[in-house]
């Protein structure tokens, strides 16, 4: 009965790891909970992880852009301290070259970027999942620092995310909030 089991657990883990495409982590946790997360992006942040979480909260299921960085502090570009970080910063999500509207907000430990909001819990749009599924390269801009006037409304920093390698990964966490 015991070869039984981890067979069984073990063939789980192999099939879930099947769909993590390379550079891809896909992590299953309680159900319905699934994320797909890359630590290989180019970035100019202090990110540790990107990654597209499936979260279920009092059953709202909300897919959201979760952004880890390292030490856990606040979204900054590398070698700013918090005293020169706006009160509030803009975001800008592009795949493919095609722009949403988004918003960042932060949630723990973990910077969120969001388009909808399905009573109060914040999610990515299906139009917007649609793009990264099929999409080839996700471009996350920031306007995080304080400047000038002048200069305000520039973005001043980045992470690109490489997408082909994760669609299998992204596709099945989509999958799994749709439910």
């Amino acid at each position: 009965m015991t070869r039984i089991i981890l067979a069984a657990l073990l063939a789980v883990c192999v099939a879930e790891q099947a769909l993590a495409d390379p550079g891809w982590t896909l992590r299953k946790s309680e159900n319905p909970a699934l994320s797909a997360f890359t630590q290989t992006f180019q970035s100019n942040l202090n990110i540790k992880a990107i990654g597209f979480a499936c979260e279920d909260t009092n059953g709202v299921r909300a897919l959201q852009l979760q952004i880890y960085t390292k030490g856990g502090g606040p979204l900054a570009p590398s070698g700013i301290s918090r005293a020169q970080l706006k009160d509030e910063p803009r975001a800008q999500f592009a795949v493919d070259g095609k722009a949403f509207p988004v918003m960042l907000d932060y949630a723990g430990d973990y910077a969120l970027l969001t388009s909808d909001v399905e009573g109060i819990f914040p999610m990515l749009s299906d139009d917007i999942m649609k793009a990264v599924v099929s999409g080839k390269t996700l471009r996350l801009r920031f306007d995080l620092r304080k400047k000038p006037a002048a200069g305000a409304d520039a973005f001043d920093s980045e992470a690109i995310v490489d997408l082909t390698g994760g669609t299998a990964a992204i596709a099945a966490v989509r999958q799994r909030c749709a439910k």
